[in-house]
């Protein structure tokens, strides 16, 4: 009894550990936690220990992610194309030495190489539609109310907060866009915080010029019915609108290194909607 305890409970404490090291970055977080849940299968010693392992993990990480409002299908993603072959994987090739490194070394060379692409691809595909944009308040930094509507201009709007820290992360590269993009004048991009928990936007306005002074325009919202009335609530989001319309609301996905799908077919896509 006590196994089968430690075997439904450490595959969700590992993944509870990689994520803290990996700062909850999905890509490096599940690279690092299947091939931790690889070599845990060595462990194992019956086919029935594999289906304690499987049942007890996407049980307690299902709760989770329903309690969190998390992607649901990213989540079966994970389980179905990852942790199950992971788990097999390692349980089939134990003792023998060119086979157990073979599943590490095609999943590595995916997580690095290909799955960028994936994800792109992904994310791309379910995040283009027509939408109209709802009535949303957003501010400049002298709390003066500014509006997204300017005929034919196409906004880029990527939506933080203070506690995403992949967002933070992200802010380098979408000054880069916006300097790539400085000699059209039909492409606009905003930076727009949204206040969590217990803060305040004068508070925020403060925070980015203290700490975050890059090059890019910065909007804020005084709370959080904006992401209400967008319908989304993670971060970061990124939204294309042009003319009180939405035609892309999805990650912010800037990556150099994706060549399936990338951002900039999506800004050229909008700016050619009459």
């Amino acid at each position: 009894m006590k196994r089968k305890t430690i075997l439904i409970l450490l595959p969700f404490l590992i993944h509870i550990v990689t994520t803290i090291i990996t700062s909850g970055d999905f890509k490096y977080n599940t690279l690092i936690f299947i091939l931790f849940i690889y070599f845990f299968s060595f462990l194992l010693k019956s086919k029935n220990e594999i289906l304690y392992t499987i049942l007890g993990y996407f049980s307690l990480t299902l709760i989770v992610n329903i309690i969190e409002g998390n992607d649901i299908i990213k989540f079966f993603f994970m389980i179905f194309i990852f942790f199950i072959p992971a788990l097999f994987s390692g349980y089939y090739s134990k003792g023998k030495k060119y086979k157990s490194l073979l599943f590490p070394f095609i999943f590595t060379f995916f997580m690095l190489y290909g799955y960028n692409d994936y994800r792109a691809y992904y994310n791309g595909r379910k995040s283009t539609f027509i939408k109209k944009t709802p009535n949303i308040s957003l501010y400049t930094s002298n709390l003066k109310k500014t509006t997204l509507n300017q005929k034919d201009k196409v906004y880029v709007l990527d939506f933080w907060s203070t506690s995403c820290g992949v967002c933070i992360q992200k802010f380098p590269d979408f000054e880069k866009k916006v300097f790539e993009y400085k000699d059209n004048p039909n492409v606009v991009f905003y930076s727009i915080n949204i206040p969590v928990r217990k803060e305040n936007i004068n508070d925020n306005i403060q925070l980015v010029k203290d700490k975050y002074n890059f090059k890019f325009n910065k909007l804020y919202a005084k709370d959080f019915s904006v992401c209400d009335s967008l319908g989304f609530n993670k971060f970061p989001t990124l939204i294309i609108l042009k003319n009180d319309t939405i035609y892309y609301q999805g990650s912010l996905i800037f990556d150099d290194d994706i060549t399936i799908h990338h951002i900039d077919n999506e800004i050229k896509r909008v700016l050619n909607i009459k």
